[in-house]
């Protein structure tokens, strides 16, 4: 969060929007493949998503929760649903990338979906 904070403390920040990216099933990986996979599949998702948006836009929140902060395109509220349809936009095409992604568990036939 700190890290959050010094980022954006200066900007406006009705010009920016945050998704959570939660991956939310890794427990059940490190309790029947290894205890340290979590860790590894969570960071390899940060990694894409920072080669993706950038090292000042993707963030880690907790254990299993990535935030990626983005700008929205138009910086003048013309109307909210159009704010809405592009966060949902990009929600949608990083969920698209990440169940698309194969992450591998280890063995060269096991990933992570």
């Amino acid at each position: 969060m700190e890290q959050i904070n010094r980022k954006f403390q200066k900007k406006d920040l009705r010009n920016y929007y945050a998704l959570f990216v939660e991956v939310s099933n890794l427990q059940i990986y490190s309790q029947f493949y290894d205890i340290t996979i979590s860790e590894k599949i969570i960071n390899a998702i940060f990694n894409d998503l920072v080669n993706i948006f950038g090292r000042n836009s993707v963030f880690f929140y907790s254990a299993d929760t990535i935030v990626v902060i983005q700008e929205f395109e138009n910086k003048v509220i013309v109307d909210k649903v159009k704010r809405r349809d592009e966060q949902r936009r990009l929600a949608q095409n990083i969920i698209n990338f990440i169940c698309n992604r194969h992450y591998s568990l280890g063995a060269n036939d096991q990933y992570y979906q």
